[in-house]
């Protein structure tokens, strides 16, 4: 991010007032990027609730659009056409009266630059400094003095070309009011989730307006059923717009390759249905009892009859379900329960210990050309490739932690943190700003730390970087500029290590 440098003693120019501005353009028009994509289209806010009689109310939002910085001189500026994504805001609620009944209307946004708040300027004659003249030139006339990126809130019954979805609201006829059963997601709305709904549930149910807004979830994508509980699909295609579990869909069931309870009870061995085991009357008639000591097996022979207690061999494939318990206790170089498959390449499984020190189960998978794999799990919680740890048991711990509505943080697995709250500046702190403890503190980067106003006043609010751990607030009335008490909603990302 670009910040420009005033030093003491220099005549301050507009075009560094001006430029300051544009460079936090940009730096907020990245950082949506980054979130958005940087030509997607993405909003948030905007939620919609039943108001009186045949009206709907639509609360502040911000939809991010790909654009360009400036397609018009801001000031003295001239005209920069570079790309970037842009923040259009809709700052108050709005109250809209749906049309009619026996239909379904869309609430859409359209999008809008313009430059506004015209006031007649106070400026310095520089011919005579004892004057102020009225206007540029004392003339008197009135010029713009901000220039603003917004929604304005629309419905319709079918949606205006350019404009941005956000709800349909299907009203039957003869109804005298709108109820919140007729309000839902427009086709198309690219209403995202907030960070706060994401981080108390990554895996989201599918969904196929937001599924149409950004274009398909991409392959390898995990959605939950959004009907039935503990159903989960894998997108098998980039771009997929098609629907789980619909004839053609390109999404095959996140369990596709594990066998069903009934397609295991079937396939492995149980206490029941051992045939060609025989049976205990079977077995009792045949072996060795303190009532019946005839005919007797020699251990050779009982060997290779019998699955051993403390070992054994088998070929050929065979079940095994219903068994309580089935260990090793030998050391390491035990083979515990082996599996032979083509070409003599083998799997096993034991348990083993260090005395004094670890036990661990270990998985050995012995492949082509003496290429091994050996994994384990130890007592301790840590996860080992060979003699070399990869993880421990905090891998699957949860990197989340949330306060109500006062803060949040999220640590994301490439390690970036994100992390906000709320907070208020008192103007009694001047322009030093009021210091705010962040909720936990980042690593080796601090990389970004935006806020906005969430109070009454719309105030302009700065948010300054302190240290890892700490920012400072501050606010100002827009126009004037004058210090004011604002509550503040904040925002900083950067590393957790």
């Amino acid at each position: 991010m670009d910040r420009k440098i005033i030093y003491p003693g220099q005549i301050p120019l507009v075009e560094d007032q001006l430029q300051d501005a544009r460079f936090a353009q940009i730096a907020i028009g990245r950082l949506a990027g980054a979130l958005y994509g940087e030509v997607g289209t993405g909003a948030s806010g905007f939620a919609c609730s039943p108001g009186t009689g045949m009206t709907v109310t639509v609360s502040p939002g911000e939809i991010i659009q790909a654009g360009v910085i400036d397609a018009s001189a801001f000031g003295v500026l001239p005209a920069s056409t570079s790309a970037l994504p842009r923040q259009y805001i809709l700052t108050d609620p709005v109250n809209i009266t749906i049309p009619g009944a026996g239909a379904t209307y869309i609430i859409y946004g359209t999008l809008s630059t313009a430059d506004t708040a015209n006031a007649v300027l106070p400026y310095f004659n520089s011919a005579n400094p004892s004057q102020t003249f009225a206007g540029s030139g004392n003339g008197g006339a009135n010029q713009p003095t901000v220039r603003s990126d917004y929604v304005t809130i629309g419905v319709a019954s079918s949606l205006p070309s350019g404009s941005i979805p956000l709800w349909a609201v299907a009203v039957p006829s003869g109804a005298t009011s709108v109820t919140a059963a007729m309000i839902s997601a427009a086709s198309g709305a690219p209403l995202y989730p907030s960070l706060r709904s994401l981080a108390a549930r990554i895996v989201a149910p599918f969904n196929a307006n937001l599924s149409a807004a950004f274009g398909g979830y991409p392959s390898k994508a995990i959605v939950a059923d959004p009907n039935t509980t503990g159903a989960y699909w894998v997108s098998t295609a980039d771009n997929n717009l098609t629907t789980p579990g619909a004839s053609g869909a390109a999404w095959l069931s996140l369990f596709d390759a594990y066998y069903t309870k009934a397609q295991s009870d079937n396939r492995y061995l149980q206490p029941v249905a051992l045939n060609p085991y025989y049976t205990s009357s079977q077995s009792d008639a045949r072996y060795l009892q303190p009532s019946n000591l005839t005919p007797y097996y020699t251990g050779a022979q009982s060997d290779a009859k019998y699955c051993a207690l403390t070992g054994f061999t088998t070929s050929g494939d065979f079940g095994a379900s219903g068994v309580t318990s089935w260990s090793t206790t030998a050391s390491k170089s035990s083979l515990g329960i082996v599996l032979t498959g083509l070409n003599g390449n083998t799997i096993s499984l034991r348990q083993n210990e260090i005395v004094n020190s670890y036990t661990q189960a270990a998985l050995q998978v012995n492949g082509y050309s003496g290429a091994n794999g050996y994994f384990s799990f130890r007592n301790d919680g840590t996860f080992w490739s060979g003699g070399s740890q990869f993880a421990t048991q905090a891998f699957a711990t949860g990197t989340v932690a949330v306060s109500g509505n006062n803060w949040f943080w999220m640590k994301l697995p490439n390690g970036i943190l994100i992390q906000g709250g709320n907070a208020s500046y008192n103007s009694s702190d001047g322009t030093t700003g009021t210091t705010v403890t962040l909720p936990t503190t980042f690593g080796a980067s601090f990389i970004y730390a935006g806020g906005n106003d969430i109070g009454s006043n719309a105030n302009s609010v700065t948010v300054m970087r302190v240290n890892g751990s700490t920012i400072r607030l501050l606010g100002r009335e827009v126009t004037s500029g004058t210090l004011q008490n604002t509550t503040i909603n904040y925002l900083c990302i950067g590393t957790s290590a």
